[in-house]
């Protein structure tokens, strides 16, 4: 008797159990076009920037003129990504740990997730 593979246990969303908001507006989308993105990888979607919130998407001119939500995000250590990023982790499936090129400059000190969702580690970027 043959026997059968085991089955393969689920994987876990890349976003499932944070919640995102998103700051600007991007070209080539549209904010519900995003947030139908966020929660297809398991995210939940905030209007605005608060202690819950996991990750603030920003566009480079909202972050450039530090907008209601970047100031946000500053005051409570939540990480801003670009739109980049929730490209990576559609592509990848997992959290990515890259925030995008432009925002670098910024932040000299902050938490990136790692890939495996188990976890931060402080890094500093360049």
């Amino acid at each position: 008797m043959a026997r059968k593979a085991a089955p393969k246990a689920a994987q876990a969303a890349p976003l499932d159990g944070y919640t995102i908001a998103t700051s600007g507006k991007f070209p080539g989308t549209t904010q519900a076009a995003l947030q139908t993105r966020i929660k297809s990888l398991g995210g939940s979607v905030a209007s605005s920037v608060t202690a819950d919130t996991t990750f603030l998407i920003a566009t480079e001119k909202d972050y450039e003129s530090n907008s209601t939500k970047i100031k946000a995000a500053n005051s409570h250590n939540i990480p801003i990504v670009s739109l980049e990023w929730l490209e990576e982790c559609e592509s990848s499936g997992k959290l990515s740990a890259h925030f995008g090129s432009w925002q670098n400059q910024g932040f000299p000190h902050m938490a990136i997730p790692t890939n495996t969702c188990s976890g931060w580690q402080a890094s500093e970027l360049p």
